[in-house]
């Protein structure tokens, strides 16, 4: 049976990491057409796209038959907290990207590669 990839998406200032929680292999992005301004991070939807897309498309994943399962976290600009438009904002791109399953980080600070696939690897954690 086939497993659906997992992936742990950092988001940046008009930059995107993409990482296979399963090979460790890992892709920075830079975004072409910035999404971020100086108050924002994620502040236009297209470019943020595009930009997540370049970066899953550098791990060389093969994902026509299945979804992918991510860990997304934004880790610059969220002082005190995501707001729920932001928290939607991170779900709804990473969904456009392609995700089945999308697990919120509501923390600046960086996560291990294996604390984020115990987060999806866990049925209970929301």
């Amino acid at each position: 049976m086939f497993k659906s990839p997992k992936l742990y998406i950092q988001i940046r200032r008009n930059q995107v990491t993409a990482v296979n929680l399963e090979t460790g292999e890992e892709v920075t992005q830079f975004a072409i057409n910035p999404f971020s301004t100086q108050r924002v991070v994620l502040a236009k939807f297209d470019p943020a796209n595009e930009t997540i897309l370049a970066a899953i498309r550098g791990l060389h994943l093969k994902t026509t038959f299945f979804a992918v399962k991510v860990v997304i976290q934004q880790l610059e600009g969220a002082e005190g907290g995501l707001s729920d438009i932001e928290k939607r904002a991170l779900r709804d791109i990473a969904e456009m990207a392609g995700a089945k399953k999308v697990y919120i980080v509501d923390s600046e600070q960086k996560l291990s590669n294996g604390d984020a696939l115990t987060i999806i690897d866990d049925d209970s954690w929301r």
